[in-house]
């Protein structure tokens, strides 16, 4: 079934029984950085719906609750991306915890049938090629894992390739056919890579009254992974989300983030002497420190390669500095990747 072309961001769709499709773009401004790659760009939903990976309410989701931002894969789906099975984890990202699927398994926001704000939350204005939204068919199995035949696409936001607004709002329509547990499948194709983020929103639809107040976010963290970071699987990048919205957007909690802490070497105490009281006062010598010699020659560590794999330990070279991986995963080529706090720790200039 071909995607419905773009009437100010959406057209209705044919069939009579999934009713009209009324999407209102609220998406800001582009930013642009002349001359500047954007920092380890990456999103996750939050606001009036909250991604699976995000939401509070799935206490035993994993490790994916520090990084919701971070499930990112190959774009190009439903042709390509991730595979069946394996869509709400990004192809088995966080040990595919996310992919679990029962009609039990997670908390599901509650929403109404009609008009619905879908709020993105980014770590950086990042250049955007459009974002999709599918939704679960009527009938569809909620016990099975989850399939691109399972879903069909709803709506469509397109964009010119530029730097999008950092909490872009899409208002798209849940058909009136829909009722019960959904899921809700939002794609963000980024336009300057080739990898798209993908983020499954567990949908609970009622029969009427109106959608509900943003629900309870996780905020993403930086802090050093632990052994549950090590994935068998490609992952991403992840970096603090942004602690701006616009007026437009729904409230959400954002985390701040912290620069790499440096530590100062301990001062040098001068030592004191004491004058012999039948000689003149004695010469106070101040001990001093010799000044480091600058290293030369080849870096202390390999050049960092976008596309490489790594494991927790390792160190790499990158513009004069050295970089210690603090998360497991396989580079996508994303030459902002070494920026992202939350893969590499810098060491001091």
């Amino acid at each position: 079934m071909p995607p419905p072309g773009p009437l100010r961001g959406f057209r209705p769709r044919a069939r009579a029984a999934v009713g009209t499709l009324a999407v209102t773009v609220l998406v800001g401004a582009g930013l642009t950085i002349a001359g500047a790659t954007p920092a380890a760009a990456h999103g996750y939903v939050a606001g009036t719906v909250v991604s699976r990976a995000a939401a509070s309410q799935n206490a035993d989701r994993g490790a994916v609750a520090n990084e919701p931002q971070s499930l990112e894969a190959p774009k190009g789906f439903p042709a390509a991306g991730p595979a069946d099975g394996r869509l709400a984890s990004a192809g088995g990202l966080f040990g595919g915890v996310l992919d679990q699927q029962t009609a039990t398994r997670w908390w599901k926001n509650p929403v109404a049938a009609g008009p619905l704000t879908v709020t993105w939350q980014y770590t950086a204005a990042h250049r955007t090629s459009q974002w999709r939204y599918y939704l679960t068919k009527p009938g569809w199995n909620p016990n099975a894992p989850l399939t691109r035949s399972e879903l069909e696409l709803i709506a469509t936001v397109p964009h010119d390739g530029s730097a999008a607004s950092m909490n872009p709002s899409h208002t798209i329509t849940i058909p009136a056919d829909r009722s019960g547990y959904q899921i809700l499948y939002a794609v963000w194709d980024v336009a300057d890579t080739a990898n798209a983020f993908y983020n499954t929103i567990d949908l609970d639809v009622g029969a009427a009254g109106s959608n509900p107040t943003p629900a309870t976010t996780t905020t993403p963290t930086t802090a050093a992974p632990t052994s549950e970071h090590h994935h068998s699987h490609p992952e991403t990048t992840s970096s603090a989300p942004s602690t701006s919205s616009p007026a437009t957007a729904p409230a959400t909690t954002a985390p701040a983030t912290s620069a790499p802490v440096t530590s100062t070497p301990p001062a040098t105490s001068t030592p004191s002497t004491t004058a012999p009281a039948t000689t003149a006062p004695a010469t106070t010598t101040t001990p001093t420190t010799a000044a480091p010699t600058p290293t030369t020659g080849a870096p202390a560590a390999p050049a960092w390669n976008p596309f490489g794999s790594y494991r927790i330990g390792d160190r790499v070279s990158f513009e004069g500095r050295v970089y210690v991986c603090r998360q497991s995963h396989r580079g996508w080529g994303d030459p902002s990747w070494i920026t992202a706090l939350a893969l590499w720790l810098p060491s001091a200039p």
